[in-house]
């Protein structure tokens, strides 16, 4: 999932809880709560703020889910929205 913004926590844990209830927030939207997430990690490197502006492009996250239909029905329920 790409532009996802990026927790400003400072401990993995609450990164983690942060992106975990934003992808949550989702799958409700989606109306696919009954999807269960097994894996969810934010690809790359945290980058340090750069730009000028002190902004930093969100990193993508990569979800796995439990089976390939999860997979499909989430995909689909995102294109229609």
């Amino acid at each position: 999932m790409h532009g996802v913004p990026q927790s400003d926590a400072i401990s993995n844990d609450h990164r983690d809880e942060d992106d975990i209830g934003v992808i949550t927030a989702m799958m409700n939207e989606l109306e696919s709560d009954e999807v269960k997430v097994t894996k969810l990690i934010r690809l790359g490197k945290k980058a340090a703020r750069t730009n000028e502006d002190m902004t930093v492009k969100p990193r993508p996250i990569k979800l796995v889910l439990e089976s390939e239909e999860q997979k499909i029905q989430v995909l689909r329920r995102a294109k229609k929205t």
